[in-house]
């Protein structure tokens, strides 16, 4: 009951942060329709993943979890590694995922 709960709020959750950016109405994806930039692999969360096409809240978790226990994303091609990602997956998603270089901190 509990984990049916998690779920329908976190469904909530990537609605409500899927129209306040336009992912619905527009092809290009959740940060592109705000601010013309690709989202990162290595920095969204799984709400942010959720609303790229294809993805949904239960791949979206994957991937952080994925992330999380293997390591950062070399490359987008890396996203394969989840269970759930294919070539068409990853064709559906060029363009609207990025893996930026990791930021060294100072010395």
């Amino acid at each position: 009951m509990a984990a049916l709960l998690v779920l329908v709020l976190l469904a909530l959750t990537v609605a409500a942060a899927a129209s306040r950016v336009g992912a619905f109405s527009d092809r290009r994806g959740p940060l592109a329709a705000e601010s013309g930039r690709p989202l990162d692999l290595n920095r969204a969360g799984a709400v942010e993943l959720a609303v790229l096409p294809g993805i949904g809240p239960a791949l979206a978790r994957r991937i952080v979890e994925d992330r999380a226990l293997r390591g950062p994303f070399a490359a987008v091609e890396d996203l394969d590694r989840v269970r759930g990602v294919g070539p068409t997956m990853l064709r559906r998603l060029t363009g609207l995922v990025t893996v930026e270089p990791a930021i060294s901190p100072p010395r």
